[in-house]
């Protein structure tokens, strides 16, 4: 019976407590409590994206930095997650240099007119109303 028991520990600390149940590309450089993320960490997917930031019970929380290595329009974002989601305020940086700060809900700029700010590779600064990423005929300030 002890051997069993003993096989049983060797087995919880291999699989749980080391993090071998990540995928074979994952890594994650964080702590891990019953076999699950928690904590601060670093994770990169197998898709290449990195997060740091606020892990609870193996999902993204709180406050962190997400680097998307193929999103179709950003680059990262640092801002609020709830459950995996960038849901809340936040801050992306998309390819072509432009900086937005605005409201994110599933993952996305909030699907409605919101004010926010914009601010362009050339300098400039836009605050105002934005839809899908550009500017509506609304009223806003270019600085």
């Amino acid at each position: 019976m002890f051997d069993t028991f003993e096989e049983k520990v060797k087995e919880f600390i291999d699989e749980y407590v080391k993090g071998n149940l990540l995928k074979e590309d994952e890594v994650f450089d964080g702590n891990f409590v019953w076999g699950k993320k928690m904590g601060n960490g670093t994770y990169r997917s197998p898709e290449g994206d990195i997060y740091y930031g606020y892990f609870e019970n193996d999902i993204i929380q709180g406050v962190g930095i997400k680097i998307f290595k193929n999103h179709s329009h950003f680059s990262v974002y640092w801002g609020d997650f709830i459950k995996n989601e960038l849901k809340g305020s936040g801050v992306i940086w998309l390819k072509n240099g432009m900086m937005i700060d605005c409201i994110f809900e599933n993952s996305e700029v909030k699907d409605a007119l919101v004010e926010a700010w914009i601010k362009y590779p050339n300098g400039e600064l836009y605050v105002g109303k934005f839809k899908h990423y550009r500017r509506t005929g609304g009223k806003g300030t270019l600085y």
